[in-house]
């Protein structure tokens, strides 16, 4: 069995759609307002759906690689990510957008 997609809800779709753009997440599959698919580079998928509220905080957690993790982190600085931590000592560093939160990795 293989993992087919994650899907990732969202109270406000644009503003979700215009982050992961910025984190460099190609967008396969765009059926605004309520859904968008977005590719990895190793091709997995995950996509986001538009939900009439902010769900909860579940405690999942979703982690994206990187291969040069100071440069990523570099140029999401430079788009104006937002980092949640500056410890550079952390393995991962958190990346926040509307309570969600995302890592990018050191490999």
């Amino acid at each position: 069995m293989d993992l087919n997609q994650v899907a990732l809800p969202c109270a406000a779709l644009e503003t979700s759609v215009n982050f992961y753009r910025r984190l460099g997440f190609r967008q396969i599959v765009a059926n605004p307002p309520s859904y968008a698919r977005f590719e990895c580079v190793s091709g997995a998928t995950f996509s986001l759906h538009l939900v009439s509220e902010k769900p909860a905080p579940s405690g999942v957690v979703i982690y994206f690689e990187t291969e040069d993790l100071d440069a990523t982190v570099k140029k999401l600085k430079e788009t104006g990510i937002a980092f949640a931590s500056k410890s550079r000592r952390s393995a991962s560093i958190a990346l926040l957008h509307s309570g969600f939160a995302a890592a990018a990795l050191e490999p």
